[in-house]
């Protein structure tokens, strides 16, 4: 038997989450047991305190072996997509490995019955705010970008399903699309497309409810039949737990 522990540093959530799982993939794909470790001083509020707890139901001994995160992996994005990547497959079969909470689950699951995600609703991914400030190398995009592609595609779906870093885009999309919309409300959102959310995920990174709301929206994301998305660790990761039939469009 194989535990492996992994220290993980990295930028935002679904940065720091695939950094781990390509970690496993590098150390040893077919271990028995990890347990994600957060380093990040930014996300952590006392001593011993790890973010991912939040999340994951992941305990650690003495029979785990510790190990620094490599940063020396492939990144994905528009040109290197994940779900064509070599190793998709071993990457899904790593998330099987880690166990999400049955607290996470069950709101997923109340959620998606709620707003009725399944197979039959597009998944809309919108991320604007800091992303087209901090990395303008992916493109600056804007919600009219989304638009265009949910106007050509929408009447193949029973409704739209959207997650977004912006209550602006969102509004947007509703005024667009009308009863067709559906969203989490009450989510930590930037107000507006230009904001520069980056402080706004600095505030709330330590707490559990920035961790549990980008799990949800995620896996919510992972439930639906297809999804427009742009360049966004939010969305490597969605494919990774979603179905491997589901649709993609990228922006």
């Amino acid at each position: 038997m194989k535990n492996i522990s992994i220290n993980i540093h990295a930028g935002g959530i679904f940065s720091k989450y695939i950094t781990g799982l390509q970690n496993i993939l590098i150390i040893d794909k077919n271990c028995d047991n990890v347990y994600l470790k957060n380093i990040d001083p930014r996300f952590i509020k006392e001593p011993n305190h790890n973010a991912f707890d939040y999340i994951l139901e992941q305990t650690m001994d003495d029979s785990y072996e510790s190990y620094e995160a490599s940063h020396d992996y492939p990144q994905y994005d528009n040109r290197n997509p994940v779900e064509a990547c070599e190793n998709f497959n071993s990457l899904r079969e790593i998330v099987k490995k880690i166990k999400i909470k049955d607290s996470i689950l069950n709101k997923v699951k109340s959620l998606s019955d709620e707003l009725n995600i399944n197979n039959k609703t597009l998944g809309i991914h919108v991320r604007l705010t800091d992303m087209n400030i901090h990395h303008p190398q992916y493109g600056v995009l804007h919600s009219d970008d989304y638009i265009k592609i949910i106007d050509q595609i929408h009447h193949n779906y029973d409704n739209i399903f959207v997650a977004s870093d912006n209550i602006e885009s969102i509004e947007k999309l509703k005024n667009r699309f009308d009863n067709k919309i559906s969203f989490v409300k009450d989510m930590i959102r930037g107000s507006t497309e230009t904001q520069n959310t980056f402080s706004l995920w600095l505030k709330h990174g330590k707490d559990e409810r920035i961790w549990e709301e980008i799990f949800i929206e995620m896996l919510l994301l992972s439930k639906c039949g297809s999804l427009v998305c742009r360049t966004s660790n939010v969305n490597n990761i969605t494919l990774l737990y979603a179905d491997q039939n589901i649709g993609i469009t990228r922006v």
